[in-house]
Formats: C-alpha cells, structure tokens, sequence
C-alpha cells in the first residue's frame, strides 16, 4: 500500500520570540475510547547562534492495540516559531512531508482516507499547533515522527532565555524511556553564565565561543518546562543577575541569583598563588573503600598543584600528625613527598575532628587565599564531639 504525507502551514510566518507553549506532541487515536498512545522517547537537539535558536524533536510512540490505529499528532511549538521541517518514519524509512496550502492539503487527505490510504496532514492552527492524522499506526508497533522549529530567543535582562515548553496536563507526558535534551550553544561573543533553574544539566565548555548543555532522564514526567539561561561577558569574569518577586514589583519577599562566570582562556601568569591543606581522615571508620578513596582523592589533587603554590597535609584519627610543619612550596620533590606520606595512610583509631580543623587553620598565610580540602566520613568520636 503507498502511504502518503501530508502537511500544510501558513507561509510567510513571521520568526518572533519564543514564548511558553507546550511541545510535547501527543498521538490520540480516533477512537475516543482509547488514550493517548504511550511516549515511547523524547529527543531534542537545539542549536543556538547568538539569539535565534533552530530545535529539531523526535518522538516514538507505541499502539498497544491489536489492530491498527488512526491517530492524530498534536504538536504545539512555541508561539512565533517557524516549523521548518517535520517528517515521519515508515517501516524504517524517513518520509519527508510535502508544504501544501492548507485548504489543499486538507482536500487532499479527505479523498485518500476515503481510498484507504494512510496520510499525514499537518495544520497551523492559532499560531502554536500543529496537528498531523497519520493512519496506519502499525498494530502493537511504534510510530516516529521528527519536526523541527526556529525562533528567536527572548531577552531577560542581560541573558536570553531558552524556553522548551512539555507542560501538557496529560497522562500521556509520562515517558516509557528516555528524555533527552542536546543544546549546542555558539556565540559571537564571549559565553558567561549558563545556567538551568528547572533541571539538573551537565555544561561542557569547550572554548569561550561553544558551550555544550547535556540532559537526560529515564522515564521522565513531562511536565516542567526546560529553561535554559545564557549569557555573555565583556570582561574577564561574567556577572549575571536573575531576580524574582512572586509579590509583584516592591514586594517583601524578592530574591534574586547571581551567577559568576570566569572565562575559559586564562593566562597562566594571572592565576594567583594559593595555599591548600588537605585533612585526611584516617580513623578506623573510614577502612576499606574510603580509605581507599580519601588517598586516591589527595594524590590527584597534589599533582594539580603549581610550584608556586604551598600546601601542607593533616593526617588524624585519635590524634593529628602532619607532613610539614609548616606549609611548603609545592615544588616536585616536596608533592612526590606528599604523594609518599598519603599513599601510606591506613584506617585505625578514633576521629579527632575539632583538633583536625583548628591544626589546619591556625597555619593559614596571610599573603593568600587558604583552602582546606577536609576529607572525612563526618563522625567525631575523640575530644569536641557536638558538631
């Protein structure tokens, strides 16, 4: 059987601001005694350039029935958006959708319905749906569908803001697998802060041009938006400030964030000397694998350090021993010494926390910043026990 794909759009949309609309697409069968068809998977790759964003979804959805389904895709992209492109997948195959005039798409799938045939017939509806009938949906088979959307990002303050809507209110928002989400962001000028209020992100940072933003949940619900805030610097440490009055404006109860963001491309010279005394926890709680792990921690950190750099090692369980007694420079033969000194520590006795803490600060320099790198189960067990 030939199977066909239709879509209409309004042409000549307008590329506007991206604002909330949900973009979960949701395949609802025509027999209105059945559900939504199950989310399968849920993919999206969005790239940015400077302000205007280009997000391409991909979706598979599962019939469970018996028999095969005619359903209809519903897929709400954010208003001011430019759907670009939209495709569905049929027995393994990519099937482009043809751009029809919408009062001639629509003919057009009316008379291969009545012929048996199996179209997709995409619709503008109020500038923020669209809606494809797809038929057949193979019986306890999957159905993929791919589209893709353009806008400009919209301005908040100094950042602009990324806005990927999936709030639907349906039952159907809920993924059988995976929810993944894949920004590329690029910029013209240097990238500041970026940063997500709505979900747990990895950021990779490749140059101060290209930022990478990764997400990825198992059996994710569907039903907070993905915000995505970018910034940029003209200056050697980015500063972006977000505020918030759920009062309104001159409210009591305002907060605000403030995210600072250094560059990628540091000269090694403007790097300022640092003292750091790392405090091992070598009590016997701490046997087996945390023993284990506190060494491993220390000796990579020790070979992170610079020649200009100082730094001391603390050593406690009952009682508190140290390397030096004083903070050394860490030139190579004094860090193959620290290396030496941690790789011999082994778990026994009690846990002196408080006399561990005031031996590690009471030697702070004072011609630089002092960090204590304090690596401990937490149970204090000899001398001030009350946290």
């Amino acid at each position: 059987m030939r199977r066909f794909f239709l879509c209409s759009t309004v042409l000549g949309i307008l590329l506007l601001l991206c604002v909330d609309a949900a973009a979960v697409g949701l395949l609802i069968p025509k027999d209105e005694s059945l559900p939504p068809l199950a989310i399968k998977s849920h993919r999206v790759d969005i790239r940015v350039t400077d302000s205007a964003a280009v997000t391409r979804v991909e979706q598979v959805f599962v019939n469970h029935t018996d028999r095969p389904l005619e359903a209809t895709f519903y897929f709400p992209v954010p208003k001011g958006s430019t759907v670009s492109d939209m495709n569905l997948w049929i027995n393994g195959k990519k099937t482009p959708g043809a751009v029809l005039e919408k009062g001639k798409a629509r003919a057009t799938y009316e008379s291969i319905v009545r012929r048996v045939q199996d179209p997709g017939l995409v619709e503008y509806i109020d500038g923020a749906v669209f809606q494809a009938r797809i038929f057949p949906v193979p019986a306890r088979g999957e159905q993929k569908v791919e589209i893709a959307f353009a806008c400009v990002l919209e301005q908040v303050g100094a950042m602009r803001r990324l806005v990927y809507p999936l709030r639907t209110g349906r039952s159907a928002a809920r993924l059988l697998e995976d929810f993944v989400v894949d920004v590329h962001v690029d910029s013209k000028q240097p990238l500041g802060a970026i940063y997500s209020p709505s979900h747990l992100i990895d950021i990779a940072r490749t140059t101060d041009h290209h930022a990478r933003v990764g997400l990825e949940e198992t059996g994710a619900d569907l039903e907070e938006d993905f915000l995505l805030y970018m910034g940029t610097r003209d200056s050697e440490v980015a500063a972006s400030v977000l505020s918030f009055d759920p009062d309104g404006r001159g409210g009591e109860d305002a907060w605000f964030l403030m995210v600072l963001s250094p560059g990628m491309d540091i000269d090694e010279d403007d790097i300022a000397p640092k003292a750091v005394t790392f405090v091992v926890d070598t009590s016997g709680s701490m046997s087996g694998d945390k023993i284990k792990q506190a060494r491993d921690s220390v000796e990579g950190c020790l070979g992170k350090l610079r020649e200009q750099d100082t730094f001391n090692v603390v050593a406690f369980s009952t009682s508190v021993r140290r390397l030096f007694a004083r903070p050394m420079p860490a030139s190579t033969d004094r860090r193959s010494a620290g290396v030496r000194f941690v790789r011999g520590l082994e778990a026994a006795g009690g846990t002196a926390i408080d006399e561990a803490l005031a031996t590690a600060l009471e030697s702070g320099p004072s011609d630089r910043a002092h960090y204590v790198i304090f690596v401990t189960d937490g149970r204090p067990t000899v001398g001030e026990v009350d946290a």
